[in-house]
């Protein structure tokens, strides 16, 4: 197993450093994961990966919440990759790794497993997994990490490498592991899941009358600042309280103040 102790001074900067990162982009669920996917990459030095949640491990299927990814261009054309991808949303199984990080998962939360190291190379490349999505993609070794958070929601990252390169090392399996018990604690807070409601699913008009709450502003100052009738705003407020599940102002700004998402916030463009 690859200890914390692996990692160097700078490693511990670089996953801190991207815990803010992420925070500053946490209120749009896809934003801070894509985020994520990309500098997790550069950093243990992937080609490509894949960072989403996944539900249904207490029992029953397995069941994909989002996905975010990164890098799947410069290895093969959308069709291949979007097929691959769909393919392993419909029945997560087919790729053979998937259980057998379930099982590495069973015994110690938050583990971070090469594929070498769950599946000697001799029977990798004879299996399913290989033939169906690791060829067709162009990779071969890959890391993955998944920790369970709150509500049996498991968050993770698969990061590959293309075919001919060198596996993962302790160190960098180290990083991969470290990040996401960084990151764990703060999905459902800072960082919003998948299926959090998202401004950025609003209309801008909404938007902005949502940004004005934010700061405290009452409707005859949205409406001067915004240009709108005060029935407007009104009509908008009510919209946000529909979107995110709250019946009151109070409510919606605990919301925020809750979740402590940045300011300004990352979705008023």
């Amino acid at each position: 197993m690859a200890k914390a102790g692996m990692l160097r001074a700078e490693d511990w900067r670089a996953i801190i450093g991207l815990a803010g990162e992420c925070r500053d982009l946490g209120d749009d669920a896809t934003a801070w994961r894509d985020h994520l996917v990309r500098r997790l990459a550069r950093m243990v030095d992937a080609d490509l990966g894949s960072s989403g949640e996944t539900v249904g491990h207490a029992g029953g299927p397995l069941r994909s919440v989002g996905v975010a990814n990164w890098g799947f261009d410069h290895f093969t054309s959308p069709k291949v990759h979007g097929a691959v991808f769909a393919q392993v949303l419909e029945d997560p199984l087919c790729y053979d790794l998937v259980e057998r990080w379930n099982a590495e998962q069973a015994r110690e939360d938050g583990a971070a497993s090469t594929r070498r190291k769950l599946v000697e190379d001799r029977e990798w490349y004879a299996s399913t997994g290989d033939d169906l999505i690791h060829r067709p993609l162009g990779v071969d070794h890959v890391v993955a990490c998944w920790r369970t958070t709150p509500g049996d929601v498991r968050i993770g990252t698969t990061l590959f490498r293309g075919r001919g390169r060198r596996d993962f090392d302790g160190r960098e399996v180290a990083i991969v592991r470290e990040a996401h018990a960084v990151l764990a604690s703060l999905v459902g807070g800072p960082l919003a899941r998948f299926e959090d409601p998202s401004p950025r699913g609003l209309p801008p008009h909404m938007r902005r009358v949502l940004a004005c709450l934010l700061e405290g502003d009452g409707d005859k100052q949205v409406a001067a600042r915004l240009g709108l009738s005060a029935y407007s705003v009104n009509q908008y407020t009510k919209g946000l309280y529909r979107h995110f599940g709250v019946r009151s102002r109070a409510e919606l700004l605990a919301r925020w103040l809750r979740r402590a998402y940045p300011d300004p916030p990352s979705w008023l463009e």
